[in-house]
């Protein structure tokens, strides 16, 4: 009974049935499929091995495919504790049966599948069963194995034959790590036939271990009716070759992309002269104002960075000056302050703002950055990009970031679809009394009144927060003070455009050029009389919309 192994037919002791051994469940388990199609667990003990035994080929097969001839009993595979090799069946006058040959197995065509044994449980990290696929004519003796620090290690090697698929090993996620590099050898042939020279393939791999744990990266394909992860080794006669750029390739490619553009004719065109002295401005607020009374700390400070972002306006065109801002020891507040203006600048990220600033090119509402020559991608966009294209798989999950006062911080990857409200009750539920919901950042984002709403590939975060500081403020006379106007990356007058959209005038806030608004939230953000200017734009960018379509 200790003998048993997966493919034997067995029938049950104390119980009447029966069926086909069809994996190990534990060491003293096993899981017998019965005449129906179904699993049953039973006990080792408890069985008794019936009949020939058949070989170790996937039931799930949609064409059934031959049985394999295993590799002498002499191999010992790594994970032969619960799965063992062994020879086929004789067959009546010791005849082997010929496989079917097709045209198109002529061409070597090789997979390794990954299943998992739990479908429902692969997020938990549910045991896997690893299978060959031999979809060609020829006989294949391979070897697969693993690297582990700079050796490797056979997890399994035999023959396989034709138009065949074998199932190699069981294993858990504790091993996970010990498969992020395989390596499969095999030499091809035919037997007591002519057949064309195959050379000997040598493959390595590189498997994303972390897609052992996400459902949808198991997926359908030609060999089992289960979702599975198929990994090609030789396709059309042809090796796998993982896609690898050098660094110092890619640079020889883009050092040579700017020779060639050099060596191009051009039309000369003589650089303007430059001031290469050296400005010095004295941002000590002694040297900006005669007197100081009745301002604050705060107040001084706010003078004295609008002095510097005024000097940095007027240069800015004067590529190459070089200016020198002298300020006081103090605490270093001024300096504090300075160095953050120069190293962030919100929305600097914007797509208008990356093509401005690093080709010289000009975007509007009505282009695209493929209208100027650019392609602007996110690095989501970017790996969304490369799953479609190399594994044909399409965007359904999204990576959101949970933040806020009111919940537990967290970086999640969820299903597109998944509601809002699960997320949250996942996570915990809040931490306390939430005043304000913010679906994306907290500028450009919108407020929720539910949690009742799905997830889409446009949703990148949830803010829970406790207290709701806009509504703290009402909005007030505007005093004209310019501030929106001087913090708008689109060049707008948002003071004008608010006015005119109090008033709903489409007409002209199209002249004002409010459709080149990016809803960006700085004038809001702002202004000093709390004015709601980006709700306002967002409600007129709309209502043109729709004036469109009618």
């Amino acid at each position: 009974m200790s003998n048993i192994k997966v493919g034997d037919k067995v029938r049950f002791l104390n119980s009447t049935g029966g069926g086909v051994v069809r994996s190990f469940k534990g060491k003293d388990q096993v899981l017998v499929e019965d005449e129906d199609g179904f699993e049953v667990p039973a006990l080792i003990r408890e069985c008794v091995v019936v009949g020939d035994s058949e070989m170790q080929v996937h039931s799930s097969r949609r064409s059934p495919l031959p049985s394999v001839e295993q590799a002498s009993a002499t191999q010992t595979p790594s994970h032969t504790a619960t799965v063992e090799t062994h020879s086929r069946a004789s067959l009546p006058n010791n005849e082997t049966p010929i496989p079917a040959e097709t045209a198109e197995g002529e061409r070597l065509n090789i997979y390794l599948a990954y299943l998992p044994i739990e479908p429902a449980k692969v997020m938990q990290g549910s045991g896997y069963e690893t299978y060959f696929i031999n979809d060609s004519n020829y006989y294949l003796f391979f070897n697969y194995m693993n690297r582990q620090n700079n050796s490797w290690i056979s997890r399994y090697n035999g023959i396989v034959e034709p138009n065949t698929q074998i199932f190699l090993e069981e294993f858990g996620k504790e091993e996970l790590n010990d498969l992020e590099r395989i390596c499969v050898q095999l030499i091809a042939f035919k037997k007591d036939k002519p057949y064309s020279l195959k050379n000997a393939i040598s493959v390595e791999l590189h498997l994303d271990t972390v897609k052992f744990y996400k459902q949808h990266c198991f997926m359908e394909n030609d060999f089992f009716d289960e979702d599975a992860m198929v990994y090609p080794i030789v396709r059309q006669d042809i090796p796998e070759k993982e896609l690898l750029i050098s660094a110092a390739e890619l640079q020889e490619a883009m050092q040579q992309k700017v020779r060639e553009d050099r060596r191009a004719p051009q039309t000369i065109v003589k650089k303007k002269a430059t001031d290469s002295a050296i400005l010095e401005v004295d941002l000590h607020i002694t040297e900006l104002l005669d007197n100081t009374n009745g301002l604050s700390n705060a107040d001084m400070l706010n003078y004295q960075l609008e002095k510097f972002h005024e000097v940095l306006s007027k240069y800015a065109a004067n590529k190459g000056q070089k200016i020198v801002f002298i300020h006081g020891k103090g605490d270093g507040v001024l300096r504090k302050a300075i160095e953050k203006e120069l190293k962030t600048k919100y929305p600097q990220g914007g797509e208008r703002m990356l093509v401005k600033v690093l080709t010289g090119k000009t975007l509007n509402s009505k282009m695209l950055p493929l209208d100027v020559g650019c392609i602007v991608d996110n690095v989501a966009t970017v790996i969304a990009i490369n799953q479609a294209v190399r594994y044909n798989q399409p965007l359904i999950s999204k990576v959101m970031t949970i933040s806020g006062d009111g919940i537990t911080p967290s970086n999640i990857e969820v299903p597109i679809g998944t509601s809002f409200k699960w997320i949250v009750e996942q996570l915990g539920g809040f931490k306390s009394e939430v005043q304000k919901l913010i679906c994306g950042g907290p500028m450009m984002g919108s407020a929720l009144i539910h949690l009742d709403i799905p997830v889409t590939k446009t949703s990148s975060s949830l803010l829970a927060l406790v207290q709701d500081e806009v509504s703290l403020f009402e909005p007030s006379a505007c005093i004209r003070c310019g501030r929106c106007k001087d913090v708008c990356p689109s060049l707008l007058v948002p003071q004008k455009l608010y006015q005119i959209a109090t008033k709903n005038d489409t007409e002209a806030f199209i002249l004002n050029g409010g459709m080149e608004c990016i809803e960006c939230g700085c004038c809001s953000y702002t202004c000093p009389a709390k004015r709601n200017m980006t709700q306002a734009f967002k409600k007129m960018k709309y209502l043109v919309s729709v004036n469109k379509r009618k």
